[in-house]
């Protein structure tokens, strides 16, 4: 518990939540089967309802990262209360996990439209090797036409970056 600088209660507690195991730490509570920690998370602990918010709502990383430099340079001054830092941490912790998660995000998206426009560039060539082949103009005009549009998106997202 030291190396973790919080409370064998704390530990078990973060245990108990997590799903993990915990050891009873005395003989007589291991006698009756029951765990202090047990007992007192379940009498304390209230659900928390919370209603999602819109897209439109979220900060940009711009803002939470605002956020996170006000509360680093708060935590700097003298007169910080104990409960204040505290609370400052968990914003803290909370900005830097939603900074991480827009970034994860972004990434992700970005991947996908990359896999697009490959898609759209192959399919592009495959309906070009088709006209090509075409055994009537109809044909051939109506896959060029397929073409034109796939190439207008393929523009579309190159230029989009």
């Amino acid at each position: 518990m030291l190396a973790l600088h919080r409370s064998v209660d704390a530990v078990a507690i973060k245990a108990k939540r997590t799903g993990l195991p915990v050891p009873p730490r005395k003989k007589s509570l291991a006698k009756t089967g029951e765990n202090k920690v047990t007992k007192s998370v379940a009498t304390t602990t209230k659900p928390i309802k919370l209603k999602p918010v819109k897209f439109k709502e979220l900060p940009s990383p711009n803002i939470a990262m605002g956020y996170l430099w006000a509360a680093v340079k708060r935590l700097q001054q003298p007169d910080v209360s104990p409960q204040e830092v505290k609370k400052l941490r968990l914003i803290i912790s909370a900005v830097k996990s939603y900074i991480h998660l827009h970034a994860d995000y972004v990434l992700r998206i970005r991947q996908i439209e990359q896999r697009m426009l490959t898609m759209y560039k192959t399919e592009a060539r495959h309906l070009q090797v088709l006209a090509d082949h075409a055994e009537n103009s109809e044909e051939k005009s109506r896959l060029e036409t397929e073409i034109e549009k796939l190439q207008q998106q393929i523009a579309e997202m190159e230029e989009m970056g």
